[in-house]
């Protein structure tokens, strides 16, 4: 599971353990269980993470009176995640449309009426997820861009685990590659089979499932 999905995950399951409501104190619990579980998480990715739990919780609180509360909880984030990744976090009126209506065919939503405070509820859960989303993309491509200024025999070493033999400029971009990949959840696997993907013309973000 990729920092994305994983992030996404503990926001809908820290929503239904706290109802809807918490402290500033256990919101700072869970941003070191996010450590624990993923590794560094930035500020920007901590921005994003409230704005998604606030936005959870104004839906969690809407719907609070139903038995189904923290399946449609789940089954939004879940639905939500699949929705960002396939449409690459761009969207037009009718694919949102087509979103809403794949809800409420959920046995979770089918008694939900959709009025227009749970569609905008829903689209600020959107937002969030796709800033979130967005910034995974954009520090993958960053990576990637870092990639294309090294050589291929040193990528490859890099790739390899060898760094003993790499010149102080190549070294200086394996270490801002490794910030990078930090923030996005990546370990030297990840960056191992990104390299790997790059050298066979692919683009890095194939190599993982981050988004």
């Amino acid at each position: 599971m990729g920092k994305f999905d994983a992030l996404s995950e503990m926001a809908a399951e820290f929503i239904r353990s706290k109802s809807g409501q918490w402290e500033h104190v256990e919101w700072l619990i869970f941003l070191k269980e996010i450590q624990q579980r993923t590794g560094y998480i930035s500020n920007s990715e901590k921005r994003y993470l409230g704005l998604l739990l606030e936005s959870l919780k104004v839906l969690y609180v809407s719907l609070n009176h139903m038995n189904e509360v923290n399946s449609a909880i789940s089954d939004v984030v879940i639905n939500s995640v699949k929705f960002i990744k396939k449409n690459n976090g761009n969207w037009d009126h009718v694919v949102w449309e087509s979103y809403l209506k794949r809800l409420e065919r959920l046995d979770s939503w089918s008694e939900i009426i959709l009025d227009n405070e749970i569609k905008q509820n829903i689209g600020s859960i959107l937002e969030a997820l796709k800033s979130l989303h967005a910034f995974s993309k954009h520090n993958i491509t960053y990576i990637y861009n870092l990639f294309k200024t090294i050589d291929e025999e040193s990528l490859k070493k890099i790739a390899e685990g060898d760094t003993k033999n790499l010149t102080d400029g190549v070294l200086i971009k394996v270490d801002e590659i490794l910030g990078a990949a930090e923030d996005v959840g990546w370990g030297y696997t990840e960056i191992s089979k990104a390299i790997n993907m790059l050298l066979d013309n692919k683009h890095p973000s194939e190599a993982t499932d981050n988004f």
